[in-house]
């Protein structure tokens, strides 16, 4: 985490900490401007805009649009046994035997 949410910029302090060169991170763009223009095919010219991850993009979809507005997202725990299909992209609780 290597954003400053109080100056919406990489923090300096912590990339030097980790070793992380500020020349190396992208620029800091807001999720709601125009980021470009397609350029060829059907979709010439439309404009490329607007991004979000996941946890803001469930703001959106719960229409938390007023300050103090919040959403809670679970994620699933469960006890798993040796099972390599429910290791990719889970989250999973092992128990000591």
């Amino acid at each position: 985490m290597l954003f400053n949410i109080h100056t919406m910029d990489w923090d300096p302090e912590l990339c030097k900490y980790f070793g992380i060169p500020m020349e190396i991170l992208p620029r800091v763009r807001s999720s709601s401007e125009i980021y470009g223009l397609m350029k060829s095919g059907a979709l010439s010219g439309i404009p490329i805009s607007g991004c979000l991850g996941d946890q803001s993009a469930a703001l959106v979809g719960q229409m938390c649009f007023q300050d103090g507005q919040a959403k809670n997202t679970h994620i699933c725990t469960f006890k798993k046994k040796k099972n390599p299909a429910l290791e990719h992209n889970t989250m999973h609780l092992e128990l000591a035997p």
